[in-house]
């Protein structure tokens, strides 16, 4: 049996694990190298239950029986999510439970999958590529209320993890970076994440962090970039109106997010209709530009959100002390141009940011065995 206990980020787009092993941080990685596990599962008529990259596939192929962004779901009504469902591929419906409390469920076939039995799936396999421990310490954002969070504790014990502990993303991220080293201080974390975004101020005295204050958006992160980049396609490119079926929806989401990884490290890329012929043939050209343009009013909007998260905290820029960039979207270089702009400090970037919070729910893994030096 593995005794070790993992850290686990369970995440809107990505999960991933970690370990700290002799004092090291060591994210789990998959026989491909990758450390991301796309939090997708795929379920289909005869039984079978694909997850991660494998279910990613069946994005195109089989949109209705795909489920993606399930953690945008657990603790929501369908009126939270108006702006995602034309988004959506796969059937959302509003359910009352037993104790009167209305919860969204996904129908695949004639089966109601719970928010937190489709997080236990991905769970699963989370724990099984970190070779089945038994121990775990999730993170969940730092806005998640009582039953977001016990929801995210249940998801756990469905896929056989004893949870220890629940921890605030935030947290995790400063522990990454082994800022509960510093005897004093003040810590802005800024999560731009697939789904969400988070900005959490943090006091940190002897050692323990305090969550000052949190301000997002729940409906605020790279998938809206994908978005951007999927409505300048359709609306300068194609000057396409019609509503589009479940598989091209999918399809050009998958080319936007290959699109803007491209465009944060190129001037210009192929936005290519390969899977979509109705639509063309001949690649598009996306300019870094048009990007960029694209983008601001969504950046500006997480800017936004951190003037009100210090307000709300009493604390000025000057007053900060470290700003930690977490979420693959903080790589957008635009977003760390006018992140550093508003804080006028360059914020802490040497942790891969898709992987710093679960290397900071192994950190708190370590603290709770005792272990850490």
């Amino acid at each position: 049996m593995n005794d070790e206990i993992v850290g686990i980020d369970l995440g809107t787009t990505f999960s991933l694990a970690a370990f700290v092993r002799n004092g090291k941080a060591q994210v789990v990685k998959d026989t491909s190298g990758n450390s991301l596990i796309p939090s997708i599962i795929s379920i289909h008529a005869d039984g079978s239950v694909f997850v991660g990259t494998e279910a990613q596939r069946h994005c195109l192929t089989d949109p209705e029986h795909t489920i993606f962004s399930i953690k945008r779901l657990i603790g929501r009504t369908l009126k939270d999510l108006e702006k995602d469902l034309p988004f959506i591929p796969y059937q959302i419906r509003e359910n009352i439970r037993d104790d009167g409390r209305t919860v969204l469920t996904v129908k695949i076939g004639d089966k109601d999958f719970t928010p937190e039995e489709v997080s236990a799936i991905i769970l699963g396999e989370v724990r099984r590529l970190a070779g089945n421990p038994t121990r775990a310490v999730i993170t969940v954002p730092a806005y998640f209320d009582d039953s977001q969070r016990q929801a995210t504790r249940d998801a756990g014990k469905i896929a056989g993890l004893d949870v220890l502990r629940i921890i605030n993303e935030p947290t995790a991220a400063a522990l990454a970076y082994g800022l509960d080293r510093k005897r004093n201080g003040t810590i802005v974390v800024y999560d731009l994440g697939g789904g969400t975004f988070d900005c959490s101020v943090l006091s940190i005295a002897d050692g323990v962090f305090k969550v000052l204050s949190t301000n997002g958006d729940t409906h605020l992160g790279g998938d809206d970039f994908d978005h951007a980049i999927i409505q300048h396609v359709l609306d300068d490119k194609l000057n396409i109106k019609t509503k589009l079926d479940a598989r091209a929806i999918a399809a050009l989401k998958l080319e936007a997010e290959k699109t803007k990884r491209n465009l944060s490290s190129n001037d210009q890329a192929a936005f290519n209709l390969d899977s979509l012929p109705t639509l063309g043939t001949t690649p598009l050209e996306i300019t870094k530009e048009n990007f960029e343009h694209k983008i601001i009013p969504l950046i500006e909007r997480t800017i936004t959100c951190c003037k009100k998260a210090l307000k709300d905290a009493g604390i000025k820029t000057t007053s900060v002390d470290e700003i930690v960039l977490v979420g693959g979207s903080s790589r957008v270089p635009l977003v760390q141009k006018m992140v550093q702009e508003f804080f006028g400090k360059k914020p802490l970037t040497s942790i891969n940011p898709d992987e710093a919070v679960a290397i900071g729910a192994a950190v708190q893994g370590e603290i709770l065995s005792g272990k850490r030096k």
